[in-house]
C-alpha cells in the first residue's frame, strides 16, 4: 500500500493558493480517513483537508516549494507588495535615516548642555529641527 496522507492546508490567499500546514499519515496518526479528519479538524479547525491517496501530493507540498491552487500543486505566485505597503516601507526608511542622524546630534547636545556651551547647543537644536523638517517634507513626497 502506498503512503496515504491527509494534508491540512491554509485557506486560500488572495492568489487562490493554499500553503500546507501539516500532514497526517495513515496508519501512524489514524487507521482510516475518518480518524485522520477528526484529528485534523480538532487540531486545525476551519482549514482545508486534502486526501492524498498515493503520497504524490505530500511529496510536492511538504517542502514548501509548492502550494495548492485548488486543483494541483503549483509554484507559489511571488508576493507583490501593495502600494500602501511600499509607501509604509519608504516612510519607515526615511524615519530610520533621520533617527540615525539625530542620534549623534542628541549625544552632542547633552555634552554641549553639560558644558554650558549654549552656542553649540543652539546650532545642534537648529540642525535637529532641520533634520525633522526635511524628514516631514520627504514623507509628504511619498
Amino acid at each position: 500500500m502506498d503512503n496515504q496522507y491527509l494534508i491540512v492546508l491554509e485557506q486560500p490567499d488572495k492568489n487562490g493558493e493554499s500553503k500546507r500546514i501539516t500532514s497526517y499519515w495513515m496508519d501512524v496518526h489514524g487507521e482510516n480517513w475518518e480518524e485522520l479528519e477528526t484529528l485534523a479538524k480538532k487540531d486545525h479547525p476551519d482549514k482545508i483537508y486534502l486526501r492524498d491517496e498515493d503520497g504524490s501530493l505530500q511529496a510536492k507540498l511538504a517542502d514548501g516549494k509548492f502550494v495548492w491552487d485548488g486543483k494541483a500543486p503549483v509554484t507559489p505566485t511571488p508576493y507583490i507588495p501593495t502600494e500602501a505597503e511600499k509607501r509604509k516601507t519608504k516612510i519607515q526608511e526615511i524615519k530610520a535615516e533621520t533617527d540615525a542622524a539625530n542620534a549623534a546630534l542628541q549625544e552632542r547636545m547633552m555634552t554641549a548642555l553639560l558644558q554650558g556651551n549654549d552656542k553649540l547647543a543652539t546650532q545642534l537644536r537648529d540642525q535637529y529641527q532641520a533634520n525633522n523638517a526635511a524628514m516631514i517634507a520627504k514623507i509628504k513626497e511619498v
